[in-house]
């Protein structure tokens, strides 16, 4: 777990692409709010909200400010996707 910043007695901590609220003397995460958007509540694609957090894409404002760093998080998670379904087209039907 890092500290990202602290500001009067709480601090923002990362831990595993995710983000917390945290009193400033603990590191419990049962304690913590969670930081940023649901992502997952209205992203249908199960890579996208990895992939944004890992662009450090949390909030709303990330995402208008690092508009690359989106396009880019969306553009690898469907990548996967191609990748994918590339082996899988391979498998099922060859060269034809």
């Amino acid at each position: 777990m890092r500290t990202i910043k602290t500001e009067g007695n709480s601090k923002l901590v990362e831990a595993d692409n995710q983000r917390w609220i945290l009193p400033i003397d603990s590191d419990d995460l049962a304690m913590a709010i969670p930081y940023g958007l649901p992502w997952e509540e209205f992203i249908n694609h199960p890579a996208i909200p990895e992939k944004l957090r890992q662009a450090g894409i949390f909030t709303y404002k990330d995402l208008m400010e690092k508009h690359q760093a989106a396009l880019g998080a969306i553009q690898a998670a469907y990548g996967q996707d191609l990748a994918t379904i590339t082996i899988l087209a391979r498998k099922f039907g060859g060269n034809q």
